[in-house]
């Protein structure tokens, strides 16, 4: 259902800017979910990074050999991430600054905008808090058990949009989900 709705959304999201998307980058690629049903439908070349060296292992294998020859793959942490300038007509961002402190949120904003292309745009979804009985302007905090939890964040919308104009960014369009944001960022 999720690759069903961004697909829809990129589609819309191309036909009203006229934008052809000659290459994006799958930023928190995790297994390619995104790239394999969203992305590579759309784009000519995609870069794929991830953090994690075992999702990117696995997403060449879960592309496939002849999706994966469209693919760049990197592995490293996207805060450290340093992509070329004027590289990406799109940048698609899914489920990842929830695991970023703000300051790194906002250099990786930074940078990734330094990346796109003219007329490139940056779609970013992330959680929002939605819980019954939570208060839609305070942050969320997931703290999972276990040797691999990963504790995360939902920030408060108002709290993206800060993050969004310290970083630079202009918010051009924003779908609020029942459980997420998706945010359009020149």
């Amino acid at each position: 259902l999720d690759v069903a709705e961004s697909g829809r959304f990129l589609d819309s999201l191309l036909r009203a800017h006229g934008l052809r998307v000659g290459s994006a980058l799958d930023a928190g690629a995790g297994v390619g979910r995104v790239t394999k049903h969203v992305l590579l439908k759309r784009c000519a070349q995609v870069h794929l990074v991830e953090s994690c060296a075992a999702w990117s292992k696995q997403s060449k294998r879960y592309l496939g050999k002849k999706r994966a020859l469209s693919c760049a793959f990197t592995n490293v942490r996207l805060e450290e991430f340093h992509p070329s300038p004027n590289s990406y007509d799109l940048i698609w961002v899914q489920w990842t600054l929830q695991y970023l402190i703000d300051e790194d949120v906002i250099n990786t904003l930074k940078a990734l905008k330094l990346s796109l292309r003219n007329k490139g745009l940056i779609v970013l979804k992330e959680n929002r808090p939605y819980l019954p009985d939570t208060d839609l302007e305070q942050f969320q905090m997931d703290t999972p058990g276990g040797e691999h939890g990963r504790f995360d964040i939902t920030r408060p919308d108002v709290h993206h949009r800060h993050l969004f104009e310290a970083a630079g960014l202009t918010e051009i369009q924003c779908d609020c989900g029942v459980e997420t944001n998706t945010w359009v960022l020149t």
